[in-house]
């Protein structure tokens, strides 16, 4: 499986653009869903994927138990279980 082919579909600039179509009505508004678990999924990305380099992203700085970065977490371990159909 190669993750990086998956952080690029569920990424930032892939969910902005799906926006912006459906903003100009060129999307169903029923995949607002789909693009806000996109935006979702690249900030968990971002997180487990931390780096020491200067970025104005808040998700992708190193992890430091801030408040956004386990506010997060905790969402998206509710999310995740909240769907969890086994």
């Amino acid at each position: 499986m190669n993750v990086f082919l998956v952080a690029q579909v569920f990424s930032q600039s892939i969910a902005a653009s799906m926006e912006i179509y459906l903003v100009n009505n060129k999307l169903e508004s029923f995949l607002k869903a789909t693009i806000d678990f996109m935006e979702n999924v690249d900030k968990l990305f971002e997180i487990f994927n931390s780096s020491r380099r200067p970025t104005s992203k808040i998700f992708y700085k190193p992890f430091k138990k801030t408040k956004e970065q386990e506010d997060h977490l905790k969402y998206m371990q509710y999310f995740f279980y909240k769907f969890n159909y086994y």
